[in-house]
């Protein structure tokens, strides 16, 4: 079981920092996904328009964490479009729209 709650982009900056990550600046929003030990095990942070800083704990993946990032963080919004920033093997930024249609685009994304 887990839970998910707003929380300071510090607590989250060692689980960034395991997952290879560097602690986003400026943040207006940041989440955190919980287990019932009271482990941080994901986080996710809007800026703006943007998503930044999600992040898994490695132990934890493949248990659709990412999935609850992204909903708690698109259902705090009232932003209509939000886009991700991502930072793949090659370390190639590339931004992608989200809009209304969010649960087909993550999953895209997610694959």
């Amino acid at each position: 079981m887990y839970y998910v709650e707003e929380i300071q982009i510090e607590k989250a900056k060692e689980l960034l920092e395991a997952c290879g990550l560097s602690t986003p600046v400026g943040i207006d929003y940041t989440a955190g996904v919980y287990n019932d030990n009271g482990k941080l095990v994901a986080t996710g942070s809007l800026k703006g328009d943007m998503i930044q800083g999600i992040a898994v704990d490695p132990a934890f993946q493949g248990e659709d964490l990412t999935a609850k990032v992204f909903t708690h963080l698109i259902q705090t919004t009232d932003r209509e479009s939000l886009y991700l920033f991502t930072k793949g093997l090659v370390y190639k930024a590339s931004f992608v729209l989200i809009n209304s249609n969010f649960n087909h685009k993550i999953d895209s994304i997610l694959s």
